[in-house]
C-alpha cells in the first residue's frame, strides 16, 4: 500500500513532464557513434555486479547472515566499484553540471523512499489504524505528486521565482524536507494522523517537482545520442540510492527497535535525514555549468 502512490506518481511524472522535453529532442539516432563490443559487454558486466550486490546489501541488512556486517560491507564495496561504470564520473563526489544533478536527484529520491515505509507502520503499531486506513492516509501523495509533476511541466507559465530550473528544484526539495517530518509526527501522539498525511503529501508534491524537473533538465543538456545512456545513469542511480537507503535504514532499525518501536523508528530515520542533507549540499552544483 505504500509503494502504489509512489509507482502512480511516477507514471504521472514521465507523461506531464518528460515528454514536452522528449518532443522537442533534434537529432538522428545515426548521429552518435555507439559503443562498441568490449563497452557494452562491461557495461553489462557492471550491471550484473550492480544487481548482485544490492541484492547482498538488502540480505545483510536484514541481520540474518551470519557474519552479516562483513556482507553489508562486501555488498557497499561491489556497489562502489560498478556502478562507477554505470553512471557520469563524480555522481557521487559532487561534479559541478550533470553528475551533480543526477546524484543529487538519487539521494533526495531515496530519503523519500527510505522515510515512507515507516509511516504506515507507525500509523498501524502505535496509532491503531488498519492497513487499509494507514495506507489510504499516506495516498494522498499520487494526487501531490501528480501535481507537482504538472505544475513544473510547463514553466513558461510559471512566476519568475520559479521560472529557471534551479528554484524549481529547490522547491521540490524543499518540499521533500518538509514530508520528511512526517516520520517524526506520527510518533507523537497528540498529533492527529490527518496533519501527518498533510505534511506528507507534501513530499508527494516535492517529488513530482524535483523528479520532473531534475529529468527534463538531463534531457535537455544532453546531445544527440546522450540521451539514452544519461537516462539509464538516472534509473541506476536512483535505484541504487534508494534500495541502498532501505537496506541501511533496515539495519539501523533492526538494531535499535529491541529498545521500542519509537526508538527503532528515530534511529532508522537517521538514513533518509542524511540522504536529504546530502542531496540539497550537492543540488545547487546540479544547475552549474
Amino acid at each position: 500500500y505504500e509503494i502504489m502512490p509512489s509507482l502512480v506518481g511516477s507514471e504521472m511524472c514521465i507523461r506531464d513532464s518528460a515528454w514536452p522535453a522528449i518532443r522537442s529532442l533534434t537529432g538522428s539516432p545515426s548521429a552518435a557513434a555507439g559503443p562498441s563490443g568490449g563497452q557494452t559487454l562491461g557495461g553489462l558486466a557492471a550491471a550484473a555486479l550492480a544487481a548482485v550486490a544490492v541484492l547482498l546489501v538488502s540480505v545483510a541488512g536484514q541481520r540474518t547472515l551470519p557474519a552479516w556486517p562483513a556482507w553489508l560491507v562486501l555488498g557497499l564495496v561491489g556497489l562502489a566499484l560498478s556502478v562507477r561504470r554505470l553512471v557520469p564520473p563524480r555522481t557521487w563526489s559532487g561534479g559541478r553540471g550533470l553528475p551533480s544533478l543526477i546524484g543529487s536527484r538519487a539521494l533526495l529520491m531515496a530519503s523519500f523512499f527510505a522515510a515512507e515505509v515507516y509511516v504506515p507502520l507507525v500509523l498501524v503499531d502505535q496509532r491503531g489504524l488498519s492497513v487499509g486506513l494507514a495506507g489510504a492516509a499516506i495516498s494522498g501523495t499520487a494526487f501531490t505528486w501528480f501535481a507537482g509533476a504538472t505544475l513544473v511541466s510547463r514553466p513558461e507559465r510559471l512566476p519568475a521565482p520559479v521560472g529557471t530550473p534551479r528554484p524549481r528544484a529547490l522547491l521540490g526539495a524543499g518540499a521533500i524536507l518538509v514530508g520528511l517530518l512526517a516520520v517524526p509526527l506520527s510518533l507523537v501522539a497528540e498529533v492527529p494522523v490527518v496533519a501527518v498525511a498533510t505534511v506528507w503529501v507534501v513530499g508527494g508534491f516535492g517529488m513530482g517537482v524535483l523528479s520532473s524537473t531534475s529529468v527534463t533538465e538531463v534531457l535537455r543538456r544532453s546531445g544527440p545520442g546522450e540521451e539514452a545512456g544519461h537516462s539509464a545513469a538516472l534509473q541506476t542511480s536512483d535505484s541504487v540510492a534508494e534500495s541502498v537507503a532501505l537496506a541501511l535504514g533496515g539495519t539501523v532499525f533492526a538494531a535499535a527497535v529491541v529498545h521500542g518501536l519509537d526508538v527503532g523508528v528515530l534511529a532508522a530515520s537517521a538514513v533518509p535525514a542524511a540522504c536529504v542533507v546530502a542531496g540539497l549540499l550537492v543540488l545547487g552544483r546540479g544547475y552549474e555549468r
